[in-house]
């Protein structure tokens, strides 16, 4: 798998970015696009680490939520009515 990002200069949302970006393409077997931004003043070590926490249990629950659909019988098309 190829990977490219844009990243503002002195910014580290492409650690968040590309975990989410790397996991759900592997899992989806597609290309994906994952915009991450997050910004908060004075933030600590702690704050960064509970961060960074909180986000792989988003991303846990995204795939969760994603193995669910896959899992659901696949809707048949419509056919145009004549």
């Amino acid at each position: 798998m190829k990977f490219k990002k844009l990243l503002l200069p002195e910014h580290r949302d492409d650690v968040i970015g590309d975990r989410f970006s790397k996991a759900l393409a592997r899992q989806l077997h597609t290309t994906v696009c994952v915009v991450c931004g997050i910004h908060y003043d004075g933030v600590s070590k702690d704050d960064i680490a509970e961060i960074v926490a909180e986000t792989e249990r988003m991303l846990f629950s995204l795939q969760r939520e994603l193995c669910q659909c896959d899992s659901m019988p696949k809707r048949k098309e419509e056919k145009p009515e004549s």
